[in-house]
């Protein structure tokens, strides 16, 4: 008999980051291994926060898909949703999955979250280095398969001319990017200052003595932006620094085409898949050694990892990457072959479907990817 599948996700829209790109790799894998069998329920409504009531329905419908029997395993893209589970009577609960993220595990967790990922029949992280914090920290929950992530294949991605004409204000951003530009993409929030944008900033006068020309272009946005503009000019680089808000896919699509490099010296990303982003477009990458960077970019291979702290080697690693277009080239293209190869959409689908035939099994997850 053809088994049934809810998914639950917090969004799939447009401006939300990483778990928005994640639930739509998901779904489109689920999809596929429920073929007309798989339902997906959205904790978000369009442009809206999740209010109370939306929570009200979201584990309204979570139960009673349990307890009508019209679904016979579940996965969540996020342990916050999963803890409805503890709501739903054992007798009626279905074998479920939970996708982990980066920081809502990396801690020890509270009796609640802790509780519904041990009874998860699969617990699936986007990195080793997730995988490790999380078990490290709550050694309890068992066995943790891992999942590297891909870029969607329905995503918008595809270079346009370089003559093509910009007319928005939005599009126009993308004429003001030099030919020697450094990019990195990524929110910026008071709660999060760990992806590594101070740190550029702080470098830019370093690069600048070697590159003159040099561009910093920051693309996002976030409640700590104002804060950044001002370092930009208390340093003394403001005008060498681009903040270009929040842009459109077409938009972004395009500055990567535009700019020399990537950059994210973050020490905090679960995976980081704005570096297979950058790596599409054959740019050279820069992360840092202290998180999940260092399964992505591979030093001195497709681009350079580096001490977050370390302001004399990150601008020295810019400098001679800005200064090196044949190195350039090299390292970008080492780095969209090992997209290919490492982090293939296919690839993706085979292990998350691989994982999620145990869904129907009564033991916890013991396959580590």
């Amino acid at each position: 008999m053809r088994r049934r599948a809810l998914f639950c996700t917090i969004t799939q829209e447009p401006g939300h980051g990483g778990i928005a790109r994640v639930s739509s790799l998901l779904w489109n894998v689920i999809q596929t291994c429920y073929p007309g069998s798989s339902e997906i329920l959205t904790a978000t409504s369009y442009g809206k926060k999740l209010s109370a009531l939306a929570k009200l329905r979201f584990v309204a419908r979570v139960i009673q898909c349990q307890g009508s029997g019209s679904c016979d395993e579940l996965f969540f893209d996020h342990l916050g949703l999963a803890r409805t589970q503890s709501l739903v009577p054992a007798s009626r609960r279905r074998p479920y999955g939970i996708f982990l993220h980066s920081i809502e595990a990396w801690g020890p967790l509270d009796g609640s979250h802790l509780k519904v990922l041990k009874e998860a029949t699969i617990r699936v992280a986007n990195s080793h280095y997730t995988a490790a914090r999380i078990a490290a920290a709550n050694p309890s929950i068992g066995m943790i398969d891992v999942c590297h992530l891909a870029l969607d294949p329905d995503g918008f991605r595809s270079s346009l001319p370089s003559a093509r004409f910009y007319e928005s204000p939005e599009e126009q951003i993308v004429r003001q990017i030099r030919p020697n530009s450094v990019l990195i993409v990524g929110r910026m929030m008071k709660s999060e200052r760990h992806k590594g944008h101070e740190q550029l900033i702080h470098t830019w006068p370093l690069v600048l003595k070697k590159v003159p020309d040099a561009q910093l272009v920051i693309v996002g946005q976030g409640d700590d932006v104002s804060r950044l503009i001002r370092m930009a000019a208390e340093v003394g680089v403001r005008a060498d620094v681009l903040f270009t808000g929040r842009v459109s896919d077409r938009v972004l699509d395009d500055i990567y085409d535009r700019v020399a490099v990537f950059a994210m010296p973050s020490r905090g990303e679960g995976f980081g898949i704005v570096y297979l982003e950058a790596m599409q477009h054959g740019l050279p990458c820069i992360g840092a050694i202290h998180d999940a960077a260092r399964e992505i970019v591979v030093d001195g291979e497709t681009g350079y990892l580096v001490d977050q702290g370390d302001m004399t080697d990150l601008s020295n690693k810019l400098a001679r990457l800005l200064a090196d277009p044949s190195l350039r080239r090299r390292l970008g293209s080492n780095g969209h072959n090992r997209l290919q190869t490492n982090f293939s959409f296919e690839g993706f689908r085979s292990r998350i479907s691989a994982v999620l035939s145990r869904l129907n099994d009564s033991a916890p997850g013991t396959q580590v990817w």
